[in-house]
C-alpha cells in the first residue's frame, strides 16, 4: 500500500507524519529518493524495504534502483511523530520548504 503526502519542513528540516499514517509504523523508516519524474522521497517501513529488496535481483537492477538502494537512509521517528529529512535529500531535490513523500507499507 502506498500513500502520498506533501509536507512543509520545519526550521530543523523535519516533517510531522500524520497520525493515521503513524499507526502502521514502528520507530524507523527507510528514506530514499523517488524516481526522477516524481521529485520526492519514498519512505519504506522496514518490512516494505525488505520486500522491495527481495523483488530486485542484483543482476537485473536498473541504474535507478541501484541509486535508490545506495542512497537509502534509516531515519528515526521521534516521540512527536516527526522525521528529520537528511541534508543530502534536501540538496538533491532542491527542497526549499515543501517535499512530497510516498509512504510504502509492507
Amino acid at each position: 500500500m502506498t500513500q502520498e503526502y506533501r509536507f512543509d519542513l520545519d526550521l530543523k528540516d523535519r516533517v510531522t507524519i500524520p497520525a493515521k499514517v503513524r499507526k502502521g509504523l514502528g520507530s524507523q523508516l527507510i528514506l530514499c529518493l523517488a524516481p526522477d519524474d516524481e521529485r520526492g522521497l519514498n519512505a519504506f517501513t522496514p518490512e516494505a524495504w525488505q520486500a522491495f529488496m527481495k523483488l530486485t535481483d542484483a543482476q537485473s537492477l536498473t541504474a535507478q534502483q541501484r541509486f535508490m538502494m545506495m542512497h537509502a537512509e534509516v531515519v528515526e521517528i521521534d516521540n512527536q511523530g516527526r522525521i528529520h529529512i537528511p541534508q543530502c535529500y534536501i540538496e538533491a531535490l532542491h527542497i526549499e520548504r515543501a517535499v512530497t513523500i510516498w509512504f510504502m507499507f509492507g
